[in-house]
């Protein structure tokens, strides 16, 4: 009776861990994203190892300001939405693959609604 009660409190604990994590997707879908909280993680995860002063890749994506700048002059949601249509021929970045579409609607969310620091 004990192995039995115990066995289902570790399912039922299971379950509600597994209901409470949420995918990198999920996060991202926020409504209202902002510089500090949304868009520099993705920056520090995805595109900082080469487009900063130590990668060497321009442009620099390290801070509020670069990344604010690349955005409104149009480099950085061409490359990673559809590099194709642009001048970057087919290279998406980053090199390990296409962000999730709901990643690359965050940023542009974050263009439309003004670029918010925090």
């Amino acid at each position: 009776m004990k192995k039995k009660v115990l066995l289902n409190i570790i399912v039922l604990a299971t379950i509600f861990v597994s209901c409470e994590s949420k995918t990198y997707d999920e996060i991202s879908k926020v409504t209202n994203p902002k510089y500090e909280a949304n868009i520099k993680p993705v920056m520090d995860s995805k595109c900082t190892s080469c487009h900063s002063p130590s990668g060497t890749q321009q442009p620099y994506l390290t801070s509020y300001a670069e990344v604010k700048d690349a955005t409104q002059n149009g480099v950085l949601l061409c490359i990673i939405d559809n590099p194709s249509s642009c001048f970057y021929g087919n290279n998406i970045m980053p090199p390990s693959g296409r962000m999730p579409q709901t990643t690359i609607d965050m940023i542009n969310l974050w263009a439309i609604n003004g670029y918010l620091n925090q």
